[in-house]
């Protein structure tokens, strides 16, 4: 809130006001540990009946659950796009699919889907509301399970790796667009190391 007074609309105004698109980076898991234990249904559960809590995701909406949709994860997206934000990275969907729903599996067959099905009822839900225009990068990871849905997979770690770049040519373009996901802004953050390449290095042609 001290960072952003404005909300979203703010943040989005601020943005063209400056002459740049805005842009949203925003997680698929739950933290709020009221609404976790008031409402432990909305989330996919363990063989404990408890609220799966996977590494880097905390816990993960059963995406099945209408109530949860409808409450959680509509509005938020109906927000996102009212606010005039044209350009939408969904993060952890890796964490989601591999290391939540996929731990998960007799939950998912339970209630009727696989964890694929679950991972593109969540996505789809999301480009629903986000609407046709938006673009959306599903983070992280090149995910089969995101084709059709969303716009780009982000292919690369923290920097810029040609060789995460490379590998996935053949799809750009084709299954979606490849994107980097993230640019190194000065003098906040250190800069990205390529090699032993330095400022001072001479370039021989």
């Amino acid at each position: 809130q001290d960072t952003y007074p404005g909300g979203i609309n703010g943040f989005a105004a601020a943005c063209k006001n400056a002459g740049f698109e805005p842009a949203l980076w925003i997680g698929n898991y739950f933290t709020d540990k009221e609404v976790i234990g008031n409402h432990p249904d909305w989330f996919v559960r363990g063989k404990d009946g408890k609220p799966f809590v996977a590494p880097w995701a905390s816990v993960g909406i059963d995406a099945t659950n209408r109530e949860a949709m409808d409450t959680l994860v509509r509005p938020t997206y109906q927000g996102v796009k009212k606010a005039g934000i044209p350009y939408v990275k969904i993060d952890l969907m890796r964490h989601y699919l591999y290391d939540n729903l996929h731990h998960n599996q007799e939950y998912c067959r339970a209630h009727g889907v696989t964890p694929a099905q679950m991972f593109r009822t969540y996505l789809g839900a999301a480009r629903q509301e986000l609407g046709p225009d938006t673009f959306i990068l599903s983070c992280w990871g090149v995910l089969p399970e995101s084709v059709g849905i969303a716009d780009a997979c982000r292919i690369g770690g923290d920097g810029y790796g040609p060789a995460t770049m490379q590998q996935y040519n053949s799809w750009n373009g084709i299954v979606w667009r490849n994107d980097p996901d993230h640019c190194d802004v000065f003098p906040k953050f250190k800069p990205a190391e390529a090699g032993n390449v330095t400022k001072t290095d001479k370039v021989v042609p």
